[in-house]
C-alpha cells in the first residue's frame, strides 16, 4: 500500500529495492593496503602501545624505588637503636651501685625500647607496601615483555619487508627456556629467524629483576641451545 510521495506504509520509496549504497545499487570497496602500509600501520600501533604503557609504568617504578630507599633507611635506624639501647643495658647493669645514674639509664633505655616500637610498625606497614608493589611490578615486567616480543618479532623482516617473526612463537619458546631480558629474547629470535635481514630494537627497556619462571638447568647453556631445548619441548607437547 503506497502512501504520499510514492513511499509504502513502511517508508521505503516506491520500487527502490535498495538497502544501502550510493543510490546506484552499489557499496564501496573494502581498502586495501600495500605491505609497506601495512607494516607502517603495524609499527605506529605499536609505537603508540609502547608510549601508553611507558606513560602507565613510570608511576611505578618510582614508586618502587622510593619505598625501596624509605625500607633501607628504616631498616638502619632500627639497627642504630637497637645497638643503642644494648650498649646503654649494659652500662646501666655495670652502674648498679649508683642509683641516680642507674634511673636515667632506665629511662633512655624505655625511650629508646618506644622508639624501636614505633619502626618495627613503620617497618610491617612497609613490607605491606612492599608486597603490593612487588605484584604490581610483576604485571609491568609482564607487559613490558610482552611489548618487547612483540617489536623483537615483527621486526624480523626479509629483503622485501615481509614479517618473518611470530610473536607467539617467539613467546612460546622464551617462556619455555626462560628467556625473559631484551638481550635474550633477541637472541632467540636471532635463532629462530637466521634469514631475516632487517632486526628492529625493543620500543621499551625491560625492568631488572629475576625471571618469575622457567626452565630450570639451563644456566650456562648458550642462546642458541637454549632455543633448541625450548623448541624439543614444544614438539613434544
Amino acid at each position: 500500500m503506497l502512501g504520499e510521495n510514492g513511499q509504502d506504509a513502511k517508508g521505503d520509496p516506491q520500487g527502490t529495492g535498495l538497502t544501502s549504497g550510493d543510490g546506484n545499487g552499489s557499496t564501496s570497496p573494502p581498502t586495501s593496503y600495500t605491505p609497506e602500509q601495512a607494516n607502517k600501520l603495524v609499527s605506529d600501533a605499536l609505537a603508540k602501545q609502547g608510549r601508553e604503557h611507558k606513560a602507565v609504568l613510570l608511576p611505578i617504578t618510582s614508586e618502587r624505588d622510593t619505598l625501596k630507599v624509605s625500607l633501607t633507611s628504616k631498616d638502619g635506624e632500627l639497627a642504630d637503636i637497637t645497638a643503642d639501647r644494648d650498649a646503654h643495658r649494659t652500662t646501666a647493669e655495670d652502674l648498679a651501685s649508683e642509683d641516680t645514674t642507674r634511673f636515667n639509664m632506665v629511662k633512655r633505655e624505655g625511650t629508646l625500647r618506644t622508639g624501636e616500637a614505633t619502626l618495627k610498625t613503620g617497618l610491617r606497614q612497609l613490607e605491606a607496601d612492599k608486597v603490593t608493589l612487588t605484584a604490581r611490578t610483576k604485571v609491568a615486567d609482564d607487559t613490558l615483555r610482552e611489548i618487547t616480543v612483540m617489536d623483537v618479532a615483527t621486526g624480523k623482516k626479509d629483503a622485501s619487508g615481509k614479517v618473518l617473526g611470530s610473536p607467539e612463537k617467539l613467546k612460546e619458546v622464551c617462556e619455555t627456556i626462560g628467556a625473559t631480558t631484551e638481550d635474550q629474547i633477541q637472541s632467540v629470535a636471532d635463532t629462530l629467524w637466521p634469514d631475516a635481514v632487517t632486526t628492529a630494537a625493543a620500543q621499551l627497556k625491560i625492568l631488572p629483576g629475576t625471571t618469575s619462571g622457567g626452565a630450570q638447568g639451563l644456566n650456562g647453556l648458550t642462546p642458541e641451545e637454549k632455543v633448541r631445548r625450548g623448541l624439543a619441548a614444544l614438539n613434544k607437547r
